[in-house]
């Protein structure tokens, strides 16, 4: 007898498993939380240069009546602004009038023009960010956008090393090894002095977030074949929820060493979950590890109201898990099977697209013109309609037609985002509705679909590949909205 047929005597969606998928969901809205905030973290308030003689040292205002005498005008984003990142030097004895900025002696009598070395911000909208704290502007924005690759590296180098043990150690214990380092990192965050220690605290952070697919495979393996759809659909839901989380707390602490600790801390109650989260039974099966596995389905059995045959286990045996340890399936066998290898390679370029597109729309609704809570809000709220419609359709329609259509739906929509006039904030917001709503369900369908369609001896092995390619697009991700400021289209 195979583990699922032991799960169709328990209920394949009963009491237990529900409260299994309450519990693992929970850490997934503050993982949610941890990948999204530098929406908020990071963004890039309205500044300008600080300009010596005229700005207070101590307390400088973003606004000043000064400003046209002392801040050069240029072009940006097809109207004339002020410049971020030069001034006009003023010369000593215009100090106490900075209406004029002159510099006598030179020869066309025009205001010379200098480089900032420090900044003012508008505080208007943001406390206080990474940006403004240590001044990640004016030809610096590159290392905001390496942090943020960083924190996707982490997520790979994470999933890769904790998947490796958990196999070996099991899947609880690196779940919560996980959520030590997510919480010990995350909370380390705010107490950085530079933008390098920071970045290298996001990595950190990055690997503890990795314990998404732990939970997630604990919370879907527990459910039986016909709910597994509905299953890992659910943990879908937690990280669209994770958004609706994350502007209502940023809207409130508007301070990002104030945000990370909010975003961080409380996840520490997890740990409680010890002992409300059980071992894989799957993976206790595979170690021979039979009577503590016993103990656990019991134990569903009871809180299901099931009553199970005592001979249920004399002749359980999970042949897959087993084949599965005894033969260690690597990258070289994608390469027997002509098939299965062009399988891979696409599987693996649409896990790619979907982490480059997803995050990329994801991380810069900043760039939509509008409130920036309220677009975070319409831009992670899509996601529900979105889950909701893969789950009524794919079983229905099928994988494949599914996945064409949300993907088509979506790139159409961010392709027509890059021809919508500025002045057109409520279209531009529509259509980015539309691509994050095919790209969130897209990405929902791919990682339920991945593990469909290759045979179970390398599933595991191209799972791994399929994903570490999405750990890419994530990567590539931040350094592809830094084309906006280069004036090309993020579509």
């Amino acid at each position: 007898m195979h583990f699922d047929e032991v799960l169709e005597h328990l209920g394949e969606m009963g009491r237990y498993q529900w409260r299994m998928l309450f519990f693992v969901g929970l850490p997934i809205l503050f993982v949610g939380m941890e990948t999204m905030a530098p929406v908020f973290l990071a963004a890039v308030p309205h500044h300008r240069c600080f300009v010596p003689g005229c700005d207070d040292p101590i307390d400088p205002t973003y606004s000043a009546p000064w400003l046209n005498g002392t801040i050069p005008w240029e072009m940006r984003d097809g109207a004339w602004q002020r410049s971020q990142c030069d001034y006009y030097a003023v010369p000593s004895d215009v100090v106490r009038n900075c209406s004029v900025a002159r510099r006598r002696g030179d020869a066309d009598d025009k205001p010379r023009v200098a480089t900032c070395d420090r900044w003012v911000y508008d505080t208007s909208i943001y406390a206080a960010t990474v940006t403004t704290e240590f001044d990640v502007v004016c030809g610096r924005e590159w290392l905001m956008a390496l942090s943020q690759a960083m924190f996707m590296a982490g997520i790979l180098v994470g999933n890769a090393v904790f998947g490796s043990l958990s196999d070996k150690y099991g899947r609880k214990p690196l779940l919560f090894v996980a959520l030590v380092l997510m919480v010990a990192s995350g909370v380390g965050s705010p107490f950085t002095t530079n933008i390098y220690a920071y970045t290298a605290v996001r990595f950190l952070v990055g690997m503890g977030c990795s314990m998404f697919a732990v939970a997630f495979i604990l919370g879907v393996e527990m459910c039986g074949p016909s709910k597994r759809l509905l299953a890992g659909m659910l943990g879908m839901y937690w990280f669209a929820l994770s958004y609706l989380t994350l502007a209502g707390v940023a809207y409130f602490f508007r301070d990002w060493k104030q945000l990370s600790l909010i975003i961080s801390c409380p996840a520490a109650i997890f740990f409680g979950f010890w002992w409300l989260i059980p071992e894989s039974v799957r993976w206790l099966i595979s170690q021979g590890r039979m009577e503590e596995a016993e103990a656990i389905v019991r134990k569903v059995a009871v809180v299901n109201r099931v009553r199970l045959p005592d001979s249920l286990f004399d002749s359980l045996e999970e042949e897959t898990e087993r084949d599965h340890m005894k033969h260690k399936d690597t990258i070289l066998d994608l390469f027997r099977s002509r098939v299965i290898l062009l399988r891979t390679i696409a599987l693996g370029y649409v896990w790619f697209v979907n982490s480059l597109v997803y995050y990329g729309l994801s991380l810069n609704t900043n760039g939509l013109g509008g409130d920036p809570y309220v677009d975070f809000i319409l831009i992670g709220a899509v996601e529900i309609p979105s889950y909701t419609f893969c789950l009524l359709t794919l079983d229905r329609l099928g994988r494949r037609p599914v996945l064409c259509l949300i993907m088509l739906l979506g790139g159409a929509a961010c392709i027509l985002v890059g021809f919508i006039p500025e002045d057109l904030h409520w279209l531009t917001v529509t259509l980015a509705m539309v691509g994050k709503f095919g790209i969130s369900g897209s990405f929902a369908s791919i990682f339920i679909y991945t593990g469909e369609l290759l045979p179970t001896p390398l599933r595991s092995t191209g799972t791994g590949i399929a994903s570490m390619m999405a750990r890419v697009g994530g990567i590539v991700s931040p350094f592809a909205v830094m084309l906006v400021s280069a004036g090309l289209s993020l579509s």
